[in-house]
């Protein structure tokens, strides 16, 4: 599977909550770093957040753009869902990833916001 590949699959595994699928994507060191949040780092980490942390209980992502360059991808998009508390949620984001071996290695999360 290309880096590509890879990063497409990722959004449809959180988007069918499907942790398993989805932390099998990442590097066992990897380092997630996400607004709001102190680093994530490694795979047990990752999988507390998705399963215990993270505020969304289910929602969509709608990509607009993927771009790849070497072992790293930039993708840009939207968000709509439900938090845990039964909110309504809609985000515009980007993340960035890197790859070391075909697993993702690095994720960093923006979110378009007020703030500065």
């Amino acid at each position: 599977m290309t880096e590509r590949e890879l990063a497409l699959a990722y959004y449809e595994a959180v988007d069918a909550a499907d942790h398993d699928r989805l932390l099998s994507m990442f590097h066992p060191r990897v380092i997630y770093r996400r607004g709001g949040y102190p680093p994530i780092e490694g795979v047990d980490a990752l999988r507390d957040f998705y399963e215990n942390v993270r505020m969304i209980e289910r929602g969509t992502h709608a990509l607009d753009a993927i771009v790849c360059e070497a072992d790293q991808v930039a993708v840009r998009g939207g968000f709509t869902g439900v938090s845990r508390d039964g909110r309504a949620l809609s985000a515009e984001w980007a993340d960035f990833l890197t790859f070391d071996h075909g697993l993702i290695r690095d994720r960093v999360t923006y979110f378009l916001a007020p703030g500065v």
